[in-house]
């Protein structure tokens, strides 16, 4: 796949991504419904009847898959779709410059709709099937007549509350990454819509909580539901990481996604048994207060040192973090740096980032486009960083960088 342009969902914070029109291929127009097959449109070939009902079989269980996709010429897509007794969710776990498919065109249902509302156009489409469970393990839709006409779909890492042996596909891995990330990552302001959802009832929640922690203080309001059931301590972060890991524990069905950054979950699936009725959803809907005033905050400061910024002036980097402890004594003479490392610390051609403070802008402004986690402090006067913490993905540091002992030469 194409290297995939990052967007954190809710808050994406946790936002659930709608997107591409069905047509024959993604686009970026307003997402429609699957169409239903004409009255005169071919009936499926065998092989997709089969799959069909190979699937139908499926439907009520807990499952959960990766769905890749791309389009000829661009940047793909990654969604995660969760199933819980019929009833589904999808997260767009990365998202491209495209908007990507809609909800319903990710569900297994919808790309066997896709797959028979095309059929019998220009073009050709294949696809092949899960021999178990039918759902569309490839599907590639070739158009020669239009020049981005090329795209392909993959569904890959499914597990299902049917398997045997039952499998947690990494679940309890990735828990626990989610875990320390949330420990060591948490902002230290922000509000979240935590909700808990019947299965049987779509969309509306059993109970909900409005979360609010600013200045260290947790402030809490129900919206939906009775709080002597589902009291605000279910409403934490951290209890509802128990609450997968208890659910896991007692042998329900459980899939989850957590925010790559920040480790907090973004939508849990519980389904306790193969009983109809006794599933929920856990969704929370994220808001980093923490990032949103470091945007403003850097360009504030980024503008400060832009007009301020001083002809000749010298400082102290210091870098912690993936196992280096580098300092680098730097001396600018307009655009001319003079850079002494400390002992092991790279220079030139081999540091992944000059030690200079235009240089670390840029770091912070391509860790917040990627939506990375960043907590960064700004000088008054001149706005130049002080410090900066740093976990965003593919960032050429993750890490603390400070900014000390600055002398700035007034010589005309």
């Amino acid at each position: 796949m194409p290297t995939l342009a990052r967007v954190i969902v809710p808050v994406v914070a946790a936002a659930l991504i709608g997107g591409c029109a069905l047509a024959d291929r993604p686009a970026t127009a307003t997402p429609l419904p699957v169409p239903a097959p004409a009255a005169a449109s071919p009936a499926p070939d065998a092989e997709l009847a089969e799959a069909m009902a190979r699937w139908s079989k499926v439907e009520k269980a807990g499952f959960g898959y990766t769905v890749e996709s791309g389009i000829s010429g661009l940047s793909g897509t990654t969604d995660r779709v969760i199933g819980i007794e019929g009833h589904w969710e999808r997260v767009a776990i990365q998202i491209s410059s495209f908007s990507g498919w809609g909800d319903e065109q990710v569900t297994v249902p919808g790309m066997f709709g896709l797959m028979q509302a095309i059929r019998g156009r220009t073009g050709t489409i294949q696809a092949t099937y899960d021999p178990v469970f039918g759902y569309p393990a490839t599907i590639d839709r070739t158009e020669p007549s239009a020049s981005d006409g090329d795209w392909s779909m993959r569904v890959v890492d499914f597990r299902s509350s049917l398997d045997t042996p039952a499998t947690d596909g990494g679940l309890a891995t990735r828990l626990g990454d989610a875990r320390a990330a949330w420990t060591r990552w948490a902002p230290s302001d922000y509000t979240y819509e935590w909700q808990q959802v019947a299965s049987r009832d779509g969309n509306k929640p059993a109970a909900a909580w409005s979360i609010r922690h600013v200045d260290g203080v947790t402030t809490a309001t129900q919206t939906v539901g009775d709080g002597a059931i589902v009291g605000q301590e279910a409403a934490s972060i951290p209890a509802t990481f128990d609450a997968i890991e208890t659910a896991m524990k007692s042998g329900a069905w459980v899939d989850a996604v957590f925010d790559p950054v920040l480790g907090r979950p973004i939508v849990v699936g519980i389904d306790p048994s193969p009983a109809v009725g006794d599933s929920w959803w856990i969704k929370i809907a994220f808001h980093d207060i923490v990032a949103q005033t470091g945007r403003a905050e850097l360009q504030a400061a980024h503008d400060r040192w832009i007009v301020q910024r001083p002809k000749r002036y010298s400082y102290v980097w210091r870098e912690v973090g993936g196992g280096r402890h580098w300092t680098y004594r730097v001396a600018m003479n307009g655009e001319v740096a003079k850079i002494r490392a400390s002992g092991g610390a790279p220079v030139g051609e081999a540091a992944t980032l000059a030690p200079r403070i235009d240089d670390l802008f840029m770091l912070i402004e391509e860790a917040l486009a990627n939506g990375g986690h960043v907590d960064a402090a700004y000088e008054e006067q001149f706005g130049y960083p002080t410090r900066v913490k740093i976990d965003a993905p593919g960032s050429l540091v993750v890490g603390t960088i400070t900014i000390r002992s600055m002398v700035i030469d007034a010589t005309p």
